[in-house]
């Protein structure tokens, strides 16, 4: 599924579900909106609907009040126990190349992504909190933060995923990478001659 705004676009898998960072529809509504929609395709959204629903709530309230453009979410139950939630926010900032100051202990590295140029890609731990059970957990964050084309803000895409499993993780891993690599910019300037 494309997702675009007026200045850039992203490919999320079809699973994805955009929200509404706006606040255009009251959250009720765009729960039940989602849950139906959720459940087309993933059968966990009819067996864990209370989980999946507090879940949605948590997210939306939680998006609307940050300074995002665009936000999604991942939701399912794993061999029907275990919750899977994954995360995507998008913000664009004001900055100039020097503001850049990476998050303490964070693997950093300098990327190229094909459509949108360099970014510097990092990848570290923070904690979330469970709002079914209230419990905290431990979070990987993986953020690309890439300069827009006027140079004088940055893009930047936080996904968050469970930091439980291995190989989850590194499934995780790959998929943000996969979503951050389909960015593109609509409407780019020509660089000066």
């Amino acid at each position: 599924m494309a997702t675009a705004t007026a200045e850039f676009s992203l490919v999320l898998p079809d699973n994805w579900l955009p929200l509404d960072v706006v606040g255009e529809q009251r959250i009720a509504n765009e729960v039940d909106a989602l849950l139906e929609r959720g459940a087309a395709t993933d059968e966990s959204f009819h067996s864990h609907r209370g989980r999946i629903e507090k879940q949605l709530r948590a997210a939306i309230r939680l998006v609307r009040r940050e300074p995002v453009v665009m936000a999604a979410v991942l939701i399912s139950v794993l061999d029907d126990i275990l919750p899977l939630f994954a995360s995507l926010t998008v913000a664009i900032v004001d900055s100039s190349p020097s503001d850049y100051q990476g998050q303490p202990g964070a693997d950093v590295q300098l990327v190229e992504l094909p459509s949108a140029g360099v970014a510097v890609r990092q990848q570290f731990t923070d904690t979330s909190t469970d709002p079914n059970t209230g419990v905290t957990v431990p979070a990987a964050v993986f953020q690309w933060l890439v300069p827009m084309p006027d140079q004088r803000r940055r893009l930047i895409l936080t996904f968050a995923s469970p930091n439980t499993e291995p190989m989850l993780l590194e499934a995780f891993a790959d998929l943000f990478s996969a979503v951050a690599e389909s960015l593109s910019f609509k409407n780019t300037p020509e660089p000066p001659v």
